[in-house]
């Protein structure tokens, strides 16, 4: 074999059958990876009437109003359009959502400054997405917890035009 032959199956090898094989083992490792669960866009967001009186005037700050969620991967964001002071991050595990608010102001609760967890579950009802759970201040063991309903009002915008 000459030399021109012997390198033109080197630079084959390198440049065609190393990289299809790298992506045969790229396709069979990521075989039995899922998408998670898609919760972005808009949520009517409902507090139960009784959970209102609780410690936290949060609570009764934000029943029926529109919740924002934008949603990277596992993780998300949760804003009130209307509401910069008030924000939470979170994350999705198959339907498990749990998330930390926080805010610019301090939330008030009975024992000082607020810090409210969310835990919810992502359900499926008819033509929509439901997400219910509680919403908790876990600075006060006395502060009761407000059980939430949001159905999604519209879908996000699509990125990429499509």
């Amino acid at each position: 074999m000459s030399g021109r032959s012997r390198n033109f199956v080197f630079a084959y090898a390198f440049l065609v059958a190393l990289p299809l094989i790298g992506l045969a083992g790229v396709l069979k490792t990521g075989r039995g990876l899922t998408a998670p669960r898609a919760i972005d866009g808009l949520w009517a967001f409902q507090i139960d009437a009784g959970a209102q009186t609780g410690c936290s005037g949060f609570f009764a700050s934000i029943p029926d109003k529109v919740i924002s969620i934008s949603q990277s991967g596992k993780s998300f964001l949760l804003s009130i359009p209307g509401e910069p002071r008030i924000a939470a991050t979170g994350t999705l595990e198959g339907n498990a959502i749990r998330a930390t608010v926080t805010s610019r102001e301090s939330l008030q609760s009975c024992s000082g400054p607020a810090q409210l967890r969310l835990v919810a579950n992502v359900e499926k009802e008819a033509d929509s997405s439901v997400i219910s759970g509680q919403l908790s201040d876990a600075t006060c063991s006395s502060c009761a917890s407000a059980v939430f309903k949001a159905t999604r009002k519209e879908d996000a915008p699509r990125k990429g035009g499509r």
